[in-house]
């Protein structure tokens, strides 16, 4: 499931930046809200995820 997730959010944001700068989209603030939690549930996965691999 997460992988999923962090190829569709690879994908989509970017581009998502990119029409924003260009004027033809504008990025709600929920969808900045929604970008904000997904990067940080992302870090905090990396987090965890290299800690338990550096523990054991």
């Amino acid at each position: 499931m997460f992988s999923i997730t962090a190829i569709v959010t690879i994908s989509v944001v970017p581009a998502l930046y990119v029409l924003d700068a260009g004027g033809y989209f504008t990025i709600t603030s929920t969808m900045w809200g929604g970008i904000s939690v997904l990067s940080a549930l992302a870090l905090l996965y990396g987090f965890c995820y290299g800690t338990v691999l550096w523990r054991n």
